[in-house]
């Protein structure tokens, strides 16, 4: 009998390389939020770079009052091209990845004497069509 062979990955490292703040924008009322995920396989390492940007601005301002950006790295084994990278791993990197940018924004929103901004949890699952859309091989 063959054995398969499972894809697996592991989140390696994770560090928020843009962190903006605009105060000058604050309003009343419903806040609009935006991910995009984006990526990078670089096979020479085996390392999935995935960016995942958050934005957050009141609803009729097209200027956020947040603007962050989240960089990390996801290692895999068994995986040697972009194209064996199981579709899996597009849903459940985002998940990994969201807890951190969820409690990052509630500090940051606190630290800046403001009333925190507490995302929810949300089912990220319909980016992952978006995500896998925008990642190039290097």
């Amino acid at each position: 009998m063959e054995e398969v062979r499972q894809a697996a990955f592991k989140l390696e490292n994770y560090h928020f390389s843009k962190v903006e703040m605009n105060l000058d924008v604050i309003k009343s009322g419903n806040i609009d939020v935006d991910f995009i995920p984006s990526g990078i396989y670089r096979k020479d390492k085996g390392i999935f770079e995935l960016t995942f940007d958050f934005k957050a601005n009141f609803k009729n301002s097209e200027t956020p009052f947040i603007d962050i950006q989240c960089k990390s790295s996801f290692s895999f084994v068994n995986v040697k091209s972009l194209s064996e990278i199981p579709p899996f791993f597009y849903a459940n990197s985002i998940a990994i990845l969201f807890p951190y940018i969820r409690a990052f924004v509630s500090t940051i929103t606190l630290q800046a004497n403001l009333t925190p901004l507490i995302l929810p949890t949300y089912n990220l699952t319909s980016l992952e069509s978006k995500f896998s859309g925008n990642v190039i091989e290097e």
